[in-house]
């Protein structure tokens, strides 16, 4: 017998349909650190477990949604998922709350020198990972038409993100579980900031995801989450590309418990696109700027006039992208971290 998976009968229906987000593969949202990703994505499985749109989009309610964390405990995630009200329905396993687990456990047994054993370890941990998730959820096995979130998924990537051999094989194994198990996976993924340059900038978001181009190659569809520092406007942009059907996009801003809603261009002011110009010269980390500072370099960047640059700062700080720390000193407002 030459072939041991399923038949293709037996691969989940899409996510989203029309070709967006097919069922049974691996599936990548990007973005840089901080812009939401974990607050949209969590908004995706909000809507597939109500049967409710998303952004706009139709979504499919799979049979099981379960969640596999690696950067941070499992308490910041619940956070969101208590604020969605999904809590209950979404099983977490985190690796950090695993004290079973430590960094140096994993270096040696998983991300040793060893090639051969290195090759093997990371699919081996996922698969673990997965054992656990299974278990928290009280279930015997993983159900087919299961959706599973990897948050961040570059740990079971291979460990050097630019290696393509590296990244391509456990794409490829994680593609084959999914295949497997019916399942379909959505892992977050960094992307590096958009150059100021436009002359050196991507022209396509998918680019921008750190490491290997195997990641994006392998990978179903790619999703970008492209904040307002990028887009230039009022609103964020989410972005996807599928292998199988046009690219697309929605605006989207967000309210004030950190979430996305959806944002239409007739409802900024050509005042407020104009403003929003000046924030790229506040540092995103939120360190403070002198308005001294902040005038000099309006002037030299922007060519903007004190009275112009004064009453953008008027329109940011109204619009809640800055704030003043003191008197004549002003910051990027941090949004709900992501």
């Amino acid at each position: 017998m030459l072939s041991v998976l399923p038949p293709p009968s037996r691969i989940p229906p899409p996510i989203i349909p029309k070709g967006i987000l097919p069922g049974g593969q691996v599936h990548l949202l990007s973005g840089a650190s901080g812009v939401g990703k974990s607050a949209l994505l969590y908004q995706l499985v909000a809507a597939a477990i109500r049967g409710e749109k998303w952004m706009g989009l139709d979504i499919r309610t799979p049979q099981f949604v379960g969640m596999i964390t690696s950067d941070r405990r499992g308490s910041d995630h619940q956070e969101w998922l208590e604020t969605l009200n999904i809590h209950t329905d979404v099983p977490v396993y985190s690796l950090v709350d695993d004290h079973s687990l430590s960094g140096l456990k994993l270096s040696r047994g998983f991300f040793g020198k060893d090639k051969v054993r290195t090759r093997t370890a990371r699919f081996e941990l996922f698969c673990q990972s997965m054992d656990k998730l299974v278990a928290r959820a009280e279930l015997e096995v993983i159900p087919w038409d299961s959706l599973i979130i990897l948050d961040p998924i570059s740990l079971f990537m291979g460990g050097n993100l630019l290696d393509y051999n590296s990244v391509y094989t456990h794409m490829f194994d994680l593609s084959q579980w999914c295949v497997r198990h019916g399942a379909t996976i959505i892992g977050l993924c960094h992307a590096g900031k958009q150059r100021g340059d436009p002359k050196v900038r991507y022209s396509r978001p998918q680019d921008r995801v750190l490491g290997s181009t195997a990641q994006t190659g392998c990978a179903g569809t790619t999703l970008h989450l492209a904040p307002p520092t990028e887009t230039m406007e009022m609103w964020s942009e989410v972005i996807w590309v599928p292998h199988h059907a046009p690219a697309g996009l929605v605006r989207i801003v967000r309210d004030d418990k950190g979430l996305f809603v959806e944002a239409s261009a007739a409802e900024v002011s050509s005042a407020d696109m104009a403003a929003l110009k000046l924030l790229v010269l506040f540092p995103p980390d939120g360190q403070a700027m002198a308005t001294k500072s902040i005038l000099r370099q309006a002037e030299v960047v922007l060519n903007l006039k004190r009275t112009q640059t004064m009453k953008h700062m008027q329109t940011l700080t109204e619009n809640g992208f800055i704030e003043p720390v003191k008197r004549g000193v002003f910051r990027r407002r941090k949004a709900k971290e992501a």
